[in-house]
């Protein structure tokens, strides 16, 4: 919090600066999306965290160039600091290698607002509000990226992650989804070859901004765990910001949602699936045949599930349907603190097992270590504030956090006091008829 616009006095910033230098890069990177935040609140264009900042992302393009590039590119479409952003981004693509420059262009090109990705989705726009069919419209764009192909090179990388390199766009795989905004579901070939192809959404018309942030305050949640002696078989996917409304989710392959999980359970599938107490269970025996594999698949599912049910709960997420999960800190959208429903406590044998008690400690557990490191979060969330973000532009929309970490609670009556909300998420039927409705509508 040195770096927040309390602490104008350039000899404190600059020894806030001194200590970031000490971080090393893995670690520095975690942070990296505050830090571009904090450049706001420099008394000069050149200061000497962006000095700090250039000079990393120079020693390590791959961890930290990408991610200080898109940082900053997408703060240079804000009026009010556009030449400061604009004039660090041109410093230091005019000071990186001639490879990475080249490679930042082309990521440019394709992805940032007004790139070839956005005009396509705005084209795709177009046409469904002409009232175009669905395969209409799948042509016109597969006709679009067939064009964008010939003009790529053989291998290149994409900002999500620049250690893995892609080829040309897998045309007849790419596909409209049926969001409100019209995303494009677009696959890559990998250039290793033998590599599973690449999978990413793009999004032109939503602020991916928040998403991000979400998903960097879950990864650092995990290594907390970690570093408490638990790993919790988190799995956070990436994501970039482009613009101020463009950005693209990586796809996590060889992975199902809990809807299709839903619509195949049992004698209840179909509609009715997202109230088969078995659906969950099931499944996972029908992919883990024998009972070592098994045991080793529920252990796995009962970790992830404690670590998410915690994250989902701290965040405040909202809008959390089988097919999806959105960011909306604190916003009470939801009728439970997160989601926790019969199918789920099945696979630990139901309420009162032992496997399910270990469930509830486990997840108190995980919930008085992310209350021991809560002023870790706040000050990440404060110095985000100047991002204006939708659901985070004051300090009153970090009050929630606080609220539902319930410090004045010792660690005992923290646990038990999150077992009592499994237990009343269990008891809620309005998941289960929300994702019965959410199948409906998608079938």
């Amino acid at each position: 919090l040195l770096l927040d616009m309390q602490f104008a006095h350039e000899g404190v910033r600059h020894f806030a600066v001194t200590r970031l230098g000490e971080m090393a890069d893995s670690t520095f990177r975690c942070f990296l999306p505050q830090l571009v935040q904090a450049l706001k609140y420099e008394n000069h264009h050149v200061s000497h965290l962006a000095k700090l900042l250039i000079q990393r992302a120079i020693e390590n393009p791959n961890q930290i160039g990408f991610d200080l590039f898109w940082a900053m590119k997408v703060e240079s479409y804000n009026d009010q600091y556009q030449e400061r952003y604009g004039l660090l981004l041109n410093a230091y693509t005019d000071v990186c290698s001639l490879k990475m420059r080249g490679i930042l262009e082309l990521q440019d090109k394709l992805f940032a607002e007004k790139g070839e990705f956005e005009r396509i989705c705005q084209h795709v726009k177009a046409l469904a509000h002409a009232g175009k069919t669905k395969d209409e419209m799948v042509a016109a764009l597969r006709e679009r990226l067939t064009t964008l192909n010939e003009t790529l090179p053989l291998s290149y990388q994409l900002p999500l992650d620049p250690r893995v390199e892609v080829g040309k766009i897998v045309v007849r795989k790419c596909k409209i989804m049926s969001s409100a905004k019209l995303p494009l579901w677009l696959e890559f070939e990998n250039a290793e070859e033998g590599g599973d192809p690449v999978v990413i959404i793009f999004k032109a018309g939503d602020d991916v901004r928040q998403d991000c942030l979400t998903l960097q305050l879950i990864t650092l949640m995990d290594e907390m765990w970690r570093e408490d002696g638990k790993g919790l078989a988190m799995e956070p996917y990436k994501c970039v910001s482009t613009g101020p409304m463009t950005g693209m989710l990586q796809v996590v392959l060889h992975a199902v949602t809990t809807a299709a999980v839903h619509k195949r359970g049992g004698a209840l599938g179909g509609i009715f699936g997202a109230f088969n107490d078995v659906s969950f269970s099931d499944w996972i025996a029908a992919n883990n045949g024998d009972p070592r594999s098994y045991k080793t698949a529920v252990n796995l599912f009962l970790r992830s599930c404690a670590g998410y049910c915690v994250a989902t709960y701290v965040l405040g997420i909202g809008d959390r349907h089988n097919d999806n999960i959105m960011v909306r800190y604190g916003i009470k959208r939801e009728q439970t603190p997160f989601v926790f429903t019969p199918e789920m406590a099945h696979v630990f044998g139901g309420v009162g097992t032992d496997e399910f008690k270990c469930f509830q400690t486990t997840c108190g557990d995980e919930f008085n270590v992310v209350r021991r490191h809560l002023h870790l979060l706040v000050s990440l969330l404060l110095l985000m504030i100047p991002a204006d973000m939708p659901e985070l532009r004051t300090r009153h929309d970090i009050s929630y956090l606080v609220e539902v970490s319930a410090t004045e609670r010792t660690d005992q009556e923290a646990s038990a006091w999150f077992a009592g909300l499994i237990v009343e998420c269990m008891n809620n039927t309005f998941k289960r008829i929300d994702n019965a409705l959410h199948i409906i509508k998608h079938r």
